[in-house]
Protein backbone atom coordinates (compact mmCIF):
# COMPACT_ATOMS: atom_id res chain seq x y z
CA UNK A 1 0.00 0.00 0.00
CA UNK A 2 2.89 2.34 0.95
CA UNK A 3 4.47 1.32 -2.35
CA UNK A 4 1.42 2.45 -4.25
CA UNK A 5 0.64 5.69 -2.25
CA UNK A 6 4.41 6.60 -3.32
CA UNK A 7 4.04 5.76 -6.79
CA UNK A 8 1.01 7.90 -7.43
CA UNK A 9 2.76 10.91 -5.13
CA UNK A 10 5.18 10.65 -8.07
CA UNK A 11 3.21 10.25 -10.85
CA UNK A 12 1.30 13.67 -9.61
CA UNK A 13 4.66 15.73 -9.47
CA UNK A 14 5.38 14.09 -12.98
CA UNK A 15 2.02 15.28 -14.36
CA UNK A 16 2.42 18.36 -12.34
CA UNK A 17 5.69 19.51 -14.25
CA UNK A 18 4.34 18.10 -17.10
CA UNK A 19 1.30 20.66 -17.17
CA UNK A 20 3.03 23.47 -15.73
CA UNK A 21 6.39 23.84 -18.13
CA UNK A 22 7.37 24.18 -21.07
CA UNK A 23 9.30 21.42 -22.96
CA UNK A 24 11.62 23.54 -24.98
CA UNK A 25 12.61 25.68 -22.39
CA UNK A 26 11.94 24.03 -18.68
CA UNK A 27 10.58 27.46 -17.51
CA UNK A 28 7.11 27.90 -16.75
CA UNK A 29 3.84 28.12 -19.17
CA UNK A 30 1.86 31.37 -19.17
CA UNK A 31 -1.05 29.87 -17.74
CA UNK A 32 1.15 28.73 -14.95
CA UNK A 33 2.72 31.94 -14.01
CA UNK A 34 -0.80 34.31 -14.47
CA UNK A 35 -2.00 31.99 -11.00
CA UNK A 36 1.85 33.21 -9.63
CA UNK A 37 1.31 36.77 -10.39
CA UNK A 38 -2.42 36.60 -9.44
CA UNK A 39 -0.98 35.01 -5.74
CA UNK A 40 1.60 37.18 -5.62
CA UNK A 41 -0.34 40.70 -6.55
CA UNK A 42 -2.68 39.65 -3.23
CA UNK A 43 0.08 39.53 -0.78
CA UNK A 44 1.63 43.23 -2.47
CA UNK A 45 -2.08 44.39 -1.38
CA UNK A 46 -2.21 42.62 1.81
CA UNK A 47 1.35 43.08 3.31
CA UNK A 48 2.32 46.09 1.88
CA UNK A 49 5.28 44.56 -0.09
CA UNK A 50 6.54 44.98 -3.44
CA UNK A 51 6.28 43.34 -6.92
CA UNK A 52 8.00 43.86 -10.28
CA UNK A 53 7.92 42.40 -13.70
CA UNK A 54 9.94 42.18 -16.50
CA UNK A 55 9.09 40.94 -19.74
CA UNK A 56 11.72 40.76 -22.46
CA UNK A 57 11.55 39.47 -26.35
CA UNK A 58 14.28 38.45 -28.43
CA UNK A 59 14.91 41.28 -31.11
CA UNK A 60 14.83 40.09 -34.78
CA UNK A 61 13.64 36.74 -33.79
CA UNK A 62 12.36 35.69 -36.94
CA UNK A 63 15.61 37.03 -38.85
CA UNK A 64 17.43 33.76 -36.62
CA UNK A 65 15.25 31.32 -37.70
CA UNK A 66 15.04 32.07 -41.47
CA UNK A 67 18.76 32.65 -41.56
CA UNK A 68 19.69 29.88 -39.57
CA UNK A 69 16.58 27.60 -39.21
CA UNK A 70 14.03 26.49 -36.45
CA UNK A 71 16.48 24.20 -34.51
CA UNK A 72 19.12 27.13 -34.14
CA UNK A 73 16.16 29.40 -33.11
CA UNK A 74 15.66 26.34 -30.35
CA UNK A 75 18.81 26.62 -28.98
CA UNK A 76 18.78 30.07 -28.47
CA UNK A 77 15.67 29.40 -27.01
CA UNK A 78 17.04 27.06 -24.51
CA UNK A 79 20.42 29.62 -24.29
CA UNK A 80 18.11 32.77 -23.16
CA UNK A 81 16.17 30.28 -20.58
CA UNK A 82 19.20 29.28 -19.50
CA UNK A 83 20.60 32.86 -18.78
CA UNK A 84 17.33 33.71 -17.13
CA UNK A 85 17.19 31.08 -14.56
CA UNK A 86 20.52 31.39 -13.84
CA UNK A 87 20.16 34.84 -13.15
CA UNK A 88 16.96 34.91 -10.70
CA UNK A 89 16.68 34.45 -6.92
CA UNK A 90 16.36 30.84 -6.90
CA UNK A 91 13.14 29.85 -5.37
CA UNK A 92 11.75 33.48 -5.66
CA UNK A 93 11.81 34.68 -8.60
CA UNK A 94 9.18 32.69 -11.51
CA UNK A 95 10.97 32.90 -15.40
CA UNK A 96 7.90 32.18 -17.49
CA UNK A 97 8.27 31.23 -21.68
CA UNK A 98 5.28 33.82 -22.02
CA UNK A 99 4.74 33.08 -25.77
CA UNK A 100 7.18 32.29 -28.81
CA UNK A 101 10.28 34.42 -27.78
CA UNK A 102 8.46 36.49 -25.48
CA UNK A 103 9.46 35.93 -21.65
CA UNK A 104 8.27 37.24 -18.71
CA UNK A 105 10.11 37.30 -14.80
CA UNK A 106 7.86 37.68 -11.49
CA UNK A 107 10.25 39.19 -9.21
CA UNK A 108 8.43 39.45 -5.73
CA UNK A 109 9.69 41.70 -2.65
CA UNK A 110 11.79 43.42 -5.54
CA UNK A 111 11.02 47.27 -6.49
CA UNK A 112 11.48 48.72 -9.71
CA UNK A 113 15.40 49.74 -9.27
CA UNK A 114 16.46 46.24 -8.22
CA UNK A 115 14.48 45.42 -11.47
CA UNK A 116 16.31 47.50 -13.62
CA UNK A 117 19.36 46.12 -12.05
CA UNK A 118 18.45 42.52 -12.77
CA UNK A 119 17.07 43.28 -16.61
CA UNK A 120 20.33 44.90 -17.57
CA UNK A 121 22.39 42.56 -15.85
CA UNK A 122 20.62 39.62 -18.11
CA UNK A 123 20.59 42.11 -21.03
CA UNK A 124 24.02 42.09 -20.73
CA UNK A 125 24.94 38.42 -20.70
CA UNK A 126 22.87 37.64 -23.70
CA UNK A 127 24.47 40.12 -25.48
CA UNK A 128 27.53 38.46 -24.44
CA UNK A 129 26.85 34.74 -25.14
CA UNK A 130 27.51 33.50 -28.27
CA UNK A 131 26.06 30.26 -30.03
CA UNK A 132 27.78 27.81 -32.48
CA UNK A 133 25.55 27.57 -35.55
CA UNK A 134 25.33 24.65 -38.26
CA UNK A 135 27.07 27.58 -40.31
CA UNK A 136 30.17 27.47 -37.99
CA UNK A 137 29.33 31.29 -37.29
CA UNK A 138 28.84 32.40 -33.83
CA UNK A 139 25.38 34.28 -33.14
CA UNK A 140 24.46 36.66 -30.53
CA UNK A 141 21.30 38.03 -29.75
CA UNK A 142 19.85 41.40 -27.99
CA UNK A 143 16.89 41.36 -25.78
CA UNK A 144 14.69 44.09 -24.96
CA UNK A 145 12.82 44.50 -21.84
CA UNK A 146 10.43 46.02 -20.26
CA UNK A 147 9.69 46.63 -16.65
CA UNK A 148 6.70 48.02 -14.25
CA UNK A 149 6.81 47.66 -10.23
CA UNK A 150 3.46 47.15 -8.54
CA UNK A 151 3.31 48.17 -5.05
CA UNK A 152 0.36 48.28 -2.03
CA UNK A 153 -1.33 51.54 -3.75
CA UNK A 154 -0.94 50.77 -7.32
CA UNK A 155 -4.65 50.02 -7.79
CA UNK A 156 -4.81 47.42 -11.08
CA UNK A 157 -6.10 44.22 -12.28
CA UNK A 158 -3.65 41.31 -13.31
CA UNK A 159 -4.77 41.61 -16.84
CA UNK A 160 -4.06 45.53 -16.83
CA UNK A 161 -0.38 44.84 -15.14
CA UNK A 162 0.44 43.05 -17.77
CA UNK A 163 -0.74 45.11 -20.43
CA UNK A 164 1.12 47.98 -19.15
CA UNK A 165 4.71 45.74 -18.96
CA UNK A 166 3.77 44.60 -22.62
CA UNK A 167 3.17 48.48 -23.52
CA UNK A 168 6.86 49.02 -21.99
CA UNK A 169 8.41 46.55 -23.95
CA UNK A 170 6.26 47.94 -26.91
CA UNK A 171 8.26 50.76 -25.90
CA UNK A 172 11.84 49.77 -25.58
CA UNK A 173 11.54 47.77 -28.87
CA UNK A 174 10.31 51.13 -30.80
CA UNK A 175 13.72 52.83 -28.96
CA UNK A 176 16.17 50.77 -30.96
CA UNK A 177 15.97 47.52 -29.08
CA UNK A 178 18.75 46.06 -26.87
CA UNK A 179 17.35 48.06 -23.93
CA UNK A 180 15.78 48.48 -21.08
CA UNK A 181 12.51 50.97 -20.31
CA UNK A 182 11.08 51.17 -16.60
CA UNK A 183 7.29 52.24 -16.63
CA UNK A 184 6.79 55.42 -14.80
CA UNK A 185 3.40 55.01 -13.01
CA UNK A 186 2.72 59.02 -12.29
CA UNK A 187 3.33 60.02 -15.57
CA UNK A 188 2.76 58.77 -19.27
CA UNK A 189 6.21 59.36 -20.38
CA UNK A 190 8.68 56.13 -19.64
CA UNK A 191 12.29 56.21 -18.37
CA UNK A 192 14.45 55.08 -21.24
CA UNK A 193 17.68 53.59 -19.93
CA UNK A 194 20.48 52.04 -22.72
Amino acid sequence: MLQTLITSAIEKAHLFELATTDSLTGLYLRRYFEVRLQEEMVRVRRYGRFLSLLMLDIDFFKRINDTYGHQQGDKVLQGLASILTTSIRRDIDLSCRYGGEEFILLLPDTEIDGAYVLAERIRKRCAQTYFQTLKGKPLSITVSIGIIEMSKTTDVSKDELLRRVDNTLYVAKQSGRNCTVKYEKNTSNHSLTY
